[in-house]
C-alpha cells in the first residue's frame, strides 16, 4: 500500500519471469492495480531524488568505482533513475505498469549509451511533467491505495491459507 518501487515491481513482473507462483500470489497478482494510488508518485520520486543524488555527488556504492571508472558515472545508478522514471510515468497516466516496455533505453543507459548530462537532464525534465501530472490532478490512479479491497484481498489470502477466518470469530 505504500507504493514501495521494489513491491510494486515485483507485482507486475512478467507472467514468464515467475518461477513459482501458487493460488494466493495468482490472487494478488489479478488484483495487483489496487495497490496502485499517487502514493507511487512520492514514493519513486523519493527514490529517483535518492539515485540523482548519488549520482551527481559521485557517491560510490561497493564496486561501482569500476563503473565511474568506466564510464565517467555510476550507469547502474542512472539506469534506475531511468527506469524509475518511466514507471511512475506508466502508473501515473496508464494506471498500470509493463516493466518491459522501456528495457532497451533502460539498459541502454546501463551500457553506457547516455551521458551522465543526458541523464540528469532527462530526470530534470521528467520530473516537471510528473509533477504537473500530480499537481493538475492528471493522475488516472486514486489518490490512495484503495484500502478496504487490499483489506478484503488480505481477508481472502488468509482464507485460501487457513480455511473460513468466521470459524474463529472474525467478522468481514
Amino acid at each position: 500500500m505504500d507504493g514501495n518501487p521494489n513491491m510494486i515491481d515485483s507485482l507486475f513482473v512478467d507472467d514468464d519471469k515467475i518461477i513459482f507462483i501458487d493460488e494466493i500470489g495468482r490472487l494478488v497478482r489479478t488484483n495487483r492495480k489496487i495497490f496502485l494510488s499517487q502514493k507511487c508518485f512520492h514514493t519513486f520520486r523519493g527514490m529517483a531524488h535518492s539515485h540523482i543524488s548519488r549520482l551527481k555527488n559521485r557517491e560510490r556504492i561497493g564496486n561501482r568505482s569500476l563503473l565511474i571508472q568506466k564510464y565517467g558515472y555510476d550507469v547502474k545508478d542512472a539506469s534506475h533513475i531511468v527506469r524509475l522514471i518511466f514507471e511512475l510515468k506508466q502508473i501515473m497516466t496508464e494506471g498500470d505498469l509493463n516493466l518491459t516496455r522501456n528495457k532497451e533505453i533502460v539498459f541502454g543507459v546501463k551500457n553506457g549509451e547516455w551521458s551522465k548530462q543526458e541523464v540528469v537532464s532527462f530526470f530534470e525534465e521528467q520530473m516537471i511533467v510528473l509533477e504537473n501530472i500530480n499537481k493538475d490532478n492528471k493522475s488516472v490512479v486514486r489518490y490512495s491505495p484503495d484500502e478496504k479491497k487490499i483489506k478484503k484481498l488480505l481477508i481472502d489470502c488468509l482464507e485460501i491459507s487457513y480455511g473460513s477466518l468466521s470459524n474463529i470469530g472474525f467478522k468481514k
